[in-house]
C-alpha cells in the first residue's frame, strides 16, 4: 500500500521512496534505543548493587539524547527524504498506527495465546560472580528440625551443612531414600516403575546420574543413587533412623514444640517439612463397590505384575503410574482394561530416537536433518496421532496443560487388544463393572489409580492454611501462617524434581540466615505474606486437586532467580558443594 501511494504521488523510486522507508525505520531503532536507554533505568532502581553511573547518569544520557535526536528528525523529515511532498513527510505518522497496532495485538496475544505472551518479556538473570556470600560469617544459634530423608530432605540438609545451620533430623524408616526405597513401608514403588525423566535432565547439582545408567532408570537403581549420594556427602551420618513425628505445636517465643515417636519432646526454632507427596492415597468411594466379590485396591498396593496372572483386571485412570500397571496387566492378565474419565496426551518417551525430555530443553540436540517445532502440542499430536483410534477420548487440554504422561507403550497394547479402552464407572457390581456407556465387564480385580493426597499428619492442616488438599505456600515453599514453617518438594511442575529442591532449598536457607542477621528480614516477612505472583506462566492448568499448586518450570525459575538477585544469595550450580564431598 506504501509502494502504490508513492507511485500515484510520482515520487522518485530511488531518492524518495528508499530514502523515506529507510528514515522512517532508522526513527524506529532511534526511539527504540531511548527506551531501551529507558529501561535500563528502571531494571536497576531497586537493586542493590545499582552503580550511580552505570545504572543511572549513563542511561538517563542516553535516553535524553536519543530522544532528541528522535524528534529533530522527525520534524525535519523533509531534510531526510530530500522532498517536500506533504504525504510523503506523513510517513512518520506510520510509527503511531504501528505502536497502536502492536498494542492491539499484544492484548490478542494474551487473551487467545497466553502461553506465548508470558513468554513475551521473560528473562533470565545471569548469574552473578562477585557476590559476597560468606556462609561461614553467621553464627547460628537457632536450631531447626528437618523431617524426611528422600531426595528432598537430603538436598535440604546439604544446604543446611553448607551453610552451617544446626538442625536435627528424622526419618521414620530405617535408610535414605523415600518412596524409592520398596522396604519403606507405604511406598508406592512397583517392579516395573522408572523415572518418567531422563538421566540427563535428572540427578542432582553436583552429583550427575552414572553415564552407564540407561536413559530411563529404573526404581532400584534410582534408589541406589539416591543412597550413593548421600554417602558422598556424608549424610547418613547425620540422620536419627527410625524415628517419626507425631506432633508439632506452635509456642511462644517464635518456636516449635515437637513430639518424637519416642516419646521425646524437643523445641525448636523451625521445622522443615521434606516428607513427600505421594504417602497417602486418594481412594475414591465408588458406588457399588461393597459388592464387589473381587478385590479393589489402590495403586500404592501394586508390586509386581504377576499379581494379575490368570485374573480380569481394570485400572481406573491414567496418570503415570495408572499406565504403567495397565501396560503390565496387559501382557499378564487374561483381560486388562483402563477406565479414563477424560482425554489424555501420552508423550513418547522418545522422539526421533532422543530421549524427550532432553531434546526439548536442549540437553541433547535433535538429528541431523530434524527441525523441532515450537508448538509442542502440534508436534506430539503429529507424532502420537488420533488417540480415539485406540477407544480413547479426545484429549481436553493442551499438552502442558496438565502432567504429563510420559508413556506411549499404553498405546501399543490398545492397539494390540491386550488392553481396552473403557469410559468412566457408573457403578461396581458383585461380578464387576458397569461404565458410563451401558457396558459391563466381569473383574477379578480393580485397582484405584487415582492419585495421592497432600497430609502431613504431624501438623494441623485448617482450611485457612489448605486448599483442595494442598498447603498454600508462598512460592510452594513458605507458610504463609507460620514465618519459620517451610516445605521441600510440595510443588507440581513437568520437569525433573532433583535440582528444583534444591532451588528451593537455596530459598529455605536464604530466608533462615535472614531470621539469624536481620538483613532483609522485614522484606522477606512482607513478601511471604503479600506476594501473590502468577506461575502458572500464562497456562490454563485443566481443573483438578493435583494441579492446584502447579507451575511452569521456567516462569517459577526465573521468579527465583529475581529473588536471589534482589537479596544477593548466590545462584546453585554444579561447583557449589563440592567441598562437601567426602
Amino acid at each position: 500500500m506504501v509502494a502504490v501511494a508513492f507511485a500515484i504521488s510520482g515520487a522518485d523510486p530511488y531518492k524518495v521512496f528508499a530514502a523515506s522507508l529507510i528514515a522512517v525505520g532508522t526513527l524506529g531503532i532511534v526511539a527504540l534505543q531511548s527506551l531501551a536507554s529507558l529501561s535500563v533505568v528502571v531494571f536497576f532502581w531497586r537493586r542493590k548493587d545499582r552503580k550511580l553511573w552505570q545504572g543511572l547518569v549513563a542511561p538517563i544520557i542516553g535516553f535524553v539524547g536519543l530522544a532528541a535526536a528522535f524528534v529533530l528528525a522527525a520534524t525535519h523529515y523533509n531534510t531526510l527524504t530530500g522532498s517536500d511532498n506533504r504525504w510523503i513527510n506523513l510517513v512518520p505518522v506510520l510509527l503511531l498506527f504501528t505502536v497502536a497496532a502492536g498494542i492491539i495485538n499484544g492484548f490478542r496475544i494474551r487473551k487467545y495465546r497466553p502461553v506465548v505472551y508470558a513468554k513475551l518479556a521473560s528473562t533470565q538473570l545471569r548469574q552473578k560472580k562477585d557476590h559476597h556470600y560468606e556462609p561461614s560469617g553467621v553464627d547460628y544459634s537457632q536450631r531447626y528440625c528437618l523431617v524426611g530423608a528422600g531426595p528432598a530432605g537430603l538436598v535440604m540438609a546439604r544446604a543446611l551443612i553448607k551453610e552451617g545451620v544446626p538442625f536435627d533430623w528424622y526419618e521414620r524408616h530405617s535408610d535414605v531414600g523415600g518412596i524409592w526405597d520398596m522396604d519403606n513401608v507405604g511406598t508406592p514403588m512397583y517392579d516395573s516403575c522408572h523415572f518418567i525423566s531422563s538421566k540427563y535432565t535428572s540427578g542432582f547439582y553436583g552429583y550427575p546420574m552414572p553415564q552407564d545408567f540407561p536413559d530411563y532408570p529404573a526404581w532400584d537403581q534410582i534408589r541406589d543413587y539416591i543412597k550413593d549420594f548421600a554417602e558422598a556427602f556424608d549424610l547418613k551420618s547425620r540422620v536419627n533412623f527410625g524415628i517419626a513425628i507425631d506432633d508439632a505445636q506452635p509456642i511462644a517465643g517464635d518456636q516449635w514444640q515437637v513430639k518424637l515417636s519416642n516419646g521425646t519432646m524437643n523445641t525448636y526454632d523451625g521445622i522443615i517439612n521434606a516428607t513427600g507427596v505421594t504417602w497417602h492415597q486418594n481412594r475414591p468411594k465408588i458406588k457399588g463397590e461393597e459388592k464387589f466379590a473381587g478385590t479393589i485396591m489402590h495403586s500404592v498396593e501394586y508390586r509386581t505384575p504377576s499379581e494379575f496372572t490368570g485374573k480380569r483386571v481394570l485400572i481406573v485412570g491414567a496418570g503415570n503410574s495408572g499406565v504403567d500397571i495397565a501396560s503390565d496387566a496387559a501382557v499378564f492378565a487374561t483381560q486388562a482394561y483402563l477406565s479414563v474419565r477424560r482425554g489424555y496426551r501420552f508423550i513418547p518417551k522418545y522422539i526421533f530416537g532422543v530421549p524427550t525430555d532432553a531434546l526439548v530443553s536442549g540437553k541433547i540436540s535433535p538429528p541431523r536433518g530434524v527441525s523441532i517445532s515450537g508448538d509442542l502440542t502440534k508436534m506430539i499430536d503429529t507424532l502420537v496421532g488420533d488417540l480415539t483410534r485406540y477407544g480413547l477420548p479426545h484429549p481436553d487440554h493442551d499438552l502442558l496443560a496438565s502432567h504429563p504422561i510420559m508413556n506411549t507403550q499404553v498405546l501399543h497394547h490398545l492397539g494390540h487388544g491386550d488392553l481396552i479402552a473403557k469410559p468412566d464407572i457408573e457403578e461396581i457390581t458383585a461380578d464387576g463393572v458397569t461404565f458410563k456407556d451401558g457396558s459391563h465387564v466381569e473383574l477379578d480385580v480393580i485397582v484405584l489409580a487415582t492419585g495421592y493426597s497432600y497430609s502431613v499428619p504431624y501438623l494441623e492442616q485448617n482450611a485457612s492454611e489448605w486448599k483442595d488438599g494442598r498447603p498454600q505456600l508462598y512460592l510452594r515453599i513458605f507458610s504463609r501462617t507460620h514465618d519459620n514453617l517451610y516445605f521441600i518438594g510440595y510443588a507440581e511442575f513437568a520437569d525433573a524434581a532433583y535440582r528444583r529442591f534444591d532451588e528451593m532449598a537455596q530459598m529455605v536457607v536464604m530466608d533462615i540466615r535472614a531470621r539469624a542477621t536481620g538483613i532483609n528480614r522485614a522484606e522477606l516477612l512482607e513478601l511471604k505474606a503479600y506476594d501473590n505472583p502468577d506461575l502458572a506462566g500464562g497456562h490454563k492448568y485443566i481443573d483438578s486437586p493435583r494441579h492446584t499448586n502447579y507451575i511452569e518450570v521456567d516462569t517459577y525459575l526465573n521468579y527465583l532467580a529475581t529473588l536471589r538477585d534482589r537479596f544477593d544469595w548466590p545462584e546453585v550450580d554444579e561447583s557449589t558443594y563440592q567441598e562437601l564431598i567426602r
